[in-house]
């Protein structure tokens, strides 16, 4: 897949590929200095390898083995959901979108997100009479539920209007996600939801921390991940999520000793029970099942 974009004083080409290969043959879509290939081949760990039964250490390793694995000088790429495989939150668990977003955007790298996971969406019911993707029309009504496609690519939902505001037609190529007049565009901007925290994120990423800043992977007990981000005299940011379905306690200065003994909330997941602005202990931050949160040194307005 080739993707350009024009700016006013050049045009610049960007590639991606994507592939469906083993882990080491995928990398090798990077090409090498001599033999230059695409800038990235997507990365599909994320949705290759992890499950609801994914721990903490599979998380941290997934992450280095594709940062260690890029050949030297190559650019690192996240992918949580695309077309062909269950949406995010139906793979995981719903409670997990904004910690799995954590991930994706604060890592260095590219954050590459499939329409409709920026609000939480898990799989539309589709029946046998609406299906349209030959995947699934060619097994037959018994069979088409494991291999047809449509659950994931049905209308994304703009608001709560007729058709959820996609199209003013009497007749949907797919069905509308039953959920459309909550679980929207417009109706997640106006309280804590998956879509504000992404914008959040998306905001956040921009910060030289991010862009520019160290990373440090910490598996810090068997359910809860972490990793900070820092950047010489800019603020620090510490990210941990809690894969378990326990409440999980951790001290975040085991881990990195520099931290100071409190830190901000910067995002918090849906379900975490703290909100932006809140004081943590760094030694004892309490994490409820599936709850994730950025933590940052810095005052609310030095994100830059």
């Amino acid at each position: 897949m080739l993707d350009s974009y024009r700016t006013r004083e050049k045009k610049t080409k960007f590639m991606m590929v994507e592939c469906y290969s083993p882990f080491d043959k995928t990398l090798l879509y990077y090409g090498s200095n001599s033999e230059p290939g695409a800038h990235f081949p997507f990365n599909f760990l994320f949705i290759g390898t992890f499950d609801q039964q994914s721990d903490a250490a599979k998380v941290h390793n997934m992450i280095k083995s594709w940062i260690h694995g890029m050949p030297t000088g190559m650019w690192p790429n996240w992918v949580l959901g695309n077309h062909d495989n269950a949406r995010m939150a139906s793979r995981s668990n719903p409670m997990l979108v904004d910690g799995l977003h954590m991930i994706q955007h604060l890592l260095p790298g590219t954050s590459v997100t499939y329409y409709g996971d920026e609000l939480g969406l898990i799989d539309t019911t589709v029946r046998w009479d609406q299906t349209v993707d030959p995947a699934g029309l060619n097994v037959g009504p018994y069979r088409f539920l494991k291999f047809s496609r449509d659950p994931v690519r049905t209308p994304f939902p703009w608001d709560s209007s007729y058709n959820a505001g996609f199209s003013n037609s009497s007749s949907l190529w797919l069905p509308l996600n039953a959920d459309y007049w909550k679980k929207n565009m417009v109706e997640e901007s106006r309280f804590k939801s998956n879509l504000r925290s992404y914008r959040q994120l998306a905001r956040l990423r921009r910060s030289l921390t991010f862009v520019k800043g160290d990373l440090h992977l910490y598996t810090l007990s068997k359910w809860v991940f972490g990793f900070s981000r820092s950047f010489y005299d800019h603020p620090t940011y510490f990210i941990v999520v809690n894969f378990g379905s326990e409440i999980e306690t951790v001290n975040l200065m085991e881990a990195r000793g520099t931290l100071p003994l409190t830190m901000k909330v910067k995002v918090s997941s849906i379900n975490s029970g703290f909100v932006t602005g809140n004081l943590i202990r760094t030694d004892n931050v309490l994490l409820r099942p599936k709850a994730a949160l950025v933590l940052t040194t810095s005052r609310m307005n030095e994100d830059t």
